[in-house]
């Protein structure tokens, strides 16, 4: 179930001031994607942009943009959610975030 739209459904970090945002930049073919990552009450958020292109025919496809939120908990995909903003990718500065896991 989802908050009504214009409401504040998530907030991070909590009123406990756990946890913290890494980024995380992953290859893709055609292109790459670009990921903010985050842990709370035990579910396991990632809100990436991406760009890629579709292999097929031996023919070049045009680049897919796509932005959107994944949740999971104990390493078990639960959800995909795209934006509808059409792939206009983060617009804030997050270089300053620390890095995820070797990349």
């Amino acid at each position: 179930m989802f908050i009504a739209t214009g409401s504040i459904e998530l907030v991070h970090p909590d009123s406990s001031g756990s946890g913290g945002f890494s980024l995380a930049n992953t290859p893709l073919y055609g292109g790459g994607m670009t990921s903010v990552h985050f842990t709370r009450s035990g579910y396991d958020y990632a809100v990436f942009a991406r760009v890629g292109r579709a292999p097929g025919n031996g023919q070049a496809s045009d680049p897919v943009f796509e932005d959107g939120v994944t949740v999971s908990r104990d390493g078990q995909h639960l959800s995909t959610r795209i934006c509808d903003d059409g792939g206009a990718g983060l617009q804030q500065d997050i270089r300053w975030l620390p890095r995820r896991g070797g990349n």
